[in-house]
């Protein structure tokens, strides 16, 4: 049993008397493997498991192995810890998130086209130009700027493809 539900269903049943143990499942698997027991079904595992359990205690250090589960106020600040490491490294990973961003998505000989075809577009076409300049205004970086041209050049053209007519300034205004 593992994920979620796992500490939860193994302190349920400590509580209830039985004597449980929570082991790393790649240890079962390893012990499992060099007991030469290579098929994994249910039934082998369950003879797996309790031989595993029994060498564990015969073992004199069985206390490095075998820990008592949590009580339910220490899994209460367990949780607490691991939602604070959460929230650091979410933290931490806004702070270098700040700054510029870098394209890196699709495919870089289509948004290399696209970028030159802006470039151009925001010198010789009215339409582009206005939005780019719009975008500005709007206290928009430059770079911002240029990749919405960008998505504006790209939409145009599939709509001239879309509908087979040649460029007009009524289309680039839809």
């Amino acid at each position: 049993m593992s994920g979620q539900y796992q500490l939860a269903c193994a302190c349920a049943l400590q509580a209830a008397g039985f004597a449980v143990v929570v082991i790393n499942p790649r240890q079962a698997r390893d012990f499992a493997k060099a007991m030469g027991r290579l098929v994994k079904t249910d039934s082998v595992d369950a003879r797996v498991l309790a031989e595993l359990a029994q060498v564990l205690n015969l073992r004199p250090d069985r206390d490095r192995f075998i820990k008592p589960m949590p009580d339910q106020a220490q899994q209460y600040l367990y949780a607490l810890v691991l939602r604070r490491r959460q929230l650091v490294r979410l933290l931490v990973s806004e702070r270098q998130a700040r700054g510029k961003r870098i394209i890196c998505g699709g495919r870089a000989t289509v948004r290399s086209a696209l970028y030159m075809a802006a470039i151009v577009a925001m010198r010789h076409n009215a339409v582009i130009r206005r939005c780019y300049e719009r975008l500005l205004a709007a206290g928009k970086p430059k770079k911002v700027a240029i990749v919405a041209c960008m998505r504006k050049l790209l939409i145009i053209m599939n709509a001239m493809v879309k509908s087979g007519r040649p460029w007009s300034d009524q289309l680039a205004q839809a």
